[in-house]
């Protein structure tokens, strides 16, 4: 499990997507605060949520897109710490992605 606050590692996840030849990754528990975008130095983008009141950074949820999968996202949604939807256009019809983390307690 990568745990994204600790440096270098969305470096590691990027190879992965990389390496793998992906265009979307979904990611649970990268306990980041609040919810935005970030660019990476790769050019890929990483939208995230994690809009709860924890301040133990527990949870939170990502989708890390490559280049081509940012210019087909049409929109995304943070519903919660711990569910994001994205919606992507694609040749065929519209595709909404939901990433989804629940804890196995």
């Amino acid at each position: 499990m990568f745990i994204l606050r600790e440096y270098g590692k969305l470096k590691q996840v990027e190879k992965e997507i990389t390496n793998n030849k992906l265009d979307t990754m979904g990611l649970s528990e990268i306990r980041w605060k609040d919810n935005g975008q970030i660019r990476t130095q790769n050019g890929n983008s990483l939208i995230f949520s994690d809009i709860g009141e924890d301040k133990e950074h527990k949870n939170g949820v990502g989708i890390l897109m490559n280049k081509e999968a940012r210019k087909s996202l049409m929109e995304w949604s943070p519903i919660s710490e711990r569910i994001i939807s994205a919606c992507f256009k694609t040749k065929i019809r519209n595709l909404t992605t939901i990433q989804c983390y629940a804890p196995t307690e």
